[in-house]
């Protein structure tokens, strides 16, 4: 029988595991023990938010861990794990429909930087964590980060989309080409991107960045290795890349990668293009400027270019923003650069009609017409292909033709001369509204609400109320 101290001291540490563990006051992350979970028994967790964060002290048993909010799986999505260095004590698997388990994270270095998962349309994010049996009783944790998104281009390769995924694309002067199942033949081995991949890259990435190798240096305890990149044009970036201290004072960016694919500085300007995970730019593709330049030639010269210029959808959030300040305004909607259609949906669902849609991208135009169709709206939205830049001075035109009380929202770029009457929003989700008799008219609260479904493009600009000679 074990001494009282000592009997008193180990009831003490199991008490103060179990008042740690539970779920965060968002209840977006959850901390627990092992030690006061039934042996042979599969909790049960949910955590519906986008970003979030798993601390598992001495697993024991197995959790069954469910995902996101229940709406967030109608689309095709895709799940990022980043798991805190040592990762022990458990598994974790991606649960599939019929029960089968992928394997994502497993004791040991692994891969850098984590995983990513691919799901399809309405199917279940389910993560399966089980401990995995130790003899002795050494203190474990088995702990990760987990973010979610849409997945908005379905038709790339899971190995696109980078963040230690298998298949991670890098320098290069050789070509790949995609099979029949646009599955790599070589999964598993870094390698550079193919002409297709490098356009859907250049469309879909979340940073296009044009610069040089500055050096590269390597973590041998994450196994990732970073680029340090000296920007000369920063064509786009979800999130505040820019750091200050390169060569003559230009602008940094550094850029993760797997350690195992040997990146060494070369000479070369580069366009480097990738994805943002949980804060930090991981790479997809970085050719010389010369070869994307090739490419995309031959590729325009074809008409088989996927777009024409970069092009980011409108996320969830900026489309609510977007609507917040045109809720209450009867009358037309025009939407300038309207993607794939989902502003102009949801504008029509919102009872601003008649609702139309200008893009330049015959894809897009084509897709959003297909969500259009899709959504039953077919015959009540309207979507054209004009092109923009032909119009004259976009604010002169739309003060000369607009009428007094509509209402101009740009989104993710501001009217350089205008003044906004509302801002909302942070960074690409930020959106601005303007009044055209703007020592008249204020931005008013909205007046009604409507539900926004989640719908699939970007709107550059919205006008209510605009007159048919809008047209382009």
């Amino acid at each position: 029988m074990p001494p009282p101290a000592l009997f008193c001291a180990l009831c003490c540490s199991l008490l103060a595991v179990s008042a740690r563990a539970g779920y965060s006051e968002d209840r977006c992350s959850w901390r627990g023990s092992g030690l006061t979970q039934e042996p042979g028994s599969v909790g049960q967790l949910t955590l519906a938010c986008v970003e979030g964060a798993i601390e598992w002290l001495y697993p024991a048993g197995a959790l069954r861990l469910t995902l996101g909010a229940p709406d967030f799986g109608t689309r095709p999505g895709i799940t990022c794990l980043r798991p805190a260095r040592p990762f022990a004590g458990a598994q974790v698997f991606a649960e599939r429909e019929g029960g089968s388990l992928e394997l994502l994270l497993t004791e040991g270095p692994g891969l850098a930087g984590g995983r990513c998962v691919h799901w399809g349309p309405r199917e279940r994010r389910a993560l399966f964590l089980q401990a995995t049996p130790h003899r002795d009783i050494s203190r474990r944790v088995a702990a990760f980060r987990f973010e979610l998104r849409e997945d908005r281009n379905p038709e790339l390769p899971p190995q696109v989309h980078g963040l230690g995924e298998d298949g991670l694309l890098l320098f290069g002067s050789q070509k790949a080409t995609l099979g029949s199942h646009r599955r790599f033949p070589n999964a598993g081995a870094c390698r550079p991107c193919s002409d297709e991949e490098l356009l859907l890259a250049a469309c879909t990435s979340d940073f296009v960045i044009r610069g040089t190798i500055h050096r590269v240096t390597h973590d041998m305890e994450l196994q990732e290795s970073v680029i340090t990149v000296v920007a000369t044009h920063i064509l786009r970036q979800t999130l505040p890349l820019l750091g200050m201290g390169g060569p003559a004072g230009q602008g940094q960016v550094f850029i993760r990668t797997q350690l195992r694919c040997g990146v060494r500085p070369g000479p070369g300007t580069f366009l480097f293009m990738g994805w943002s995970r949980f804060g930090e730019a991981w790479l997809g593709c970085a050719p010389r400027v010369q070869e994307f330049t090739r490419a995309y030639t031959s590729a325009q010269a074809a008409h088989l270019h996927p777009c024409e210029v970069p092009y980011v959808g409108a996320s969830a959030r900026q489309v609510e923003h977007v609507l917040s300040l045109l809720r209450g305004r009867p009358g037309k909607m025009v939407d300038l650069g309207s993607g794939d259609g989902r502003i102009v949906l949801a504008a029509h669902r919102c009872g601003l009609r008649p609702a139309v849609g200008y893009e330049l991208n015959p894809w897009l135009v084509g897709l959003a017409r297909l969500h259009a169709w899709r959504a039953g709206c077919a015959g009540s939205v309207c979507y054209l292909r004009e092109d923009l830049w032909k119009l004259p001075l976009l604010e002169d035109k739309l003060l000369a033709e607009l009428p007094a009380g509509a209402r101009v929202v740009s989104g993710r770029f501001p009217l350089p001369t205008w003044q906004p009457v509302a801002v909302i929003g942070e960074g690409l989700d930020r959106v601005w509204a303007y009044d055209v008799d703007m020592d008249v008219h204020h931005a008013r609260p909205a007046a009604t609400s409507c539900s926004i479904l989640p719908t699939p493009g970007p709107g550059s600009a919205l006008a209510p109320s605009l007159p048919n000679s809008q047209a382009g």
